[in-house]
């Protein structure tokens, strides 16, 4: 050997804090490299201090080879990650497009809706079944009856799958503040349109009125 092992444990403290000159640094490293009891005794300093230890090629290539194994352990665990947040979302968001998307209108009958009478100025439509999606309203479209100019408006009520099978009226109105649909006693015919209506007709004041008296249900009339 080239260093005598007292000469490089008197420097190993030295080396082990970081303060030893570059010199003392390579005679350290080069004799630690032969010497296994100086590595041993550099090993002991490693436990409780910052002192870098000699590793051997195969224990560099073992130490390179777990944190290879690591990192792609590590990586696979973040891709699985993201793919379940993904998939998770893409239930979720295909869940609800099933659920509250897809409406049909909810054909009218004297079963399955009510009038309801609230004085002299408001009357309300109410829909018995367990819950609805939404409500549909086309106001201010005009007739004439007899030379009178008459006021109508054209109502549906619209379903879905949760309003169907799993909310609990959560969509309603109590029925003091008008029931499920409220208008005032100043409309002169109140229509009920089973398959609603296109943009085109509500754009058209003729074709909206024509819809409404060829195909709606007169369900209130002021007379």
């Amino acid at each position: 050997m080239k260093y005598n092992c007292d000469i490089i444990k008197d420097l190993l403290p030295l080396y082990c804090d970081g303060v030893c000159s570059d010199a003392s640094k390579s005679a350290v490293e080069e004799h630690l490299e032969e010497c296994c009891g100086c590595n041993e005794i550099c090993k002991s300093f490693a436990d409780s201090s910052l002192c870098p230890v000699i590793k051997t090629d195969e224990e560099e290539n073992k130490v390179k080879f777990m944190k290879n194994v690591k990192s792609k352990i590590l990586l696979k665990n973040i891709i699985f990650s993201v793919v379940c947040v993904a998939v998770t979302v893409g239930i979720g968001f295909g869940v609800y497009r099933l659920c509250e998307v897809p409406m049909k209108g909810i054909e009218y009958s004297e079963d399955a809706f009510t009038l309801a009478d609230y004085g002299e100025n408001m009357a309300a439509i109410k829909y018995n079944g367990r819950d609805y999606a939404k409500i549909e309203v086309i106001e201010n479209i005009t007739v004439t009856v007899d030379g009178e100019e008459k006021n109508c408006c054209c109502v549906r009520f619209l379903e879905n799958i949760s309003s169907k099978y799993i909310t609990k009226g959560e969509n309603r109105r109590a029925l003091e503040k008008g029931g499920d649909f409220g208008f005032s006693k100043e409309l002169d015919y109140v229509y009920y349109i089973n398959d609603g209506w296109t943009p085109d007709e509500v754009a058209d004041i003729d074709l909206m009125r024509n819809k409404m008296l060829d195909e709606g249900v007169l369900i209130w009339s002021k007379e």
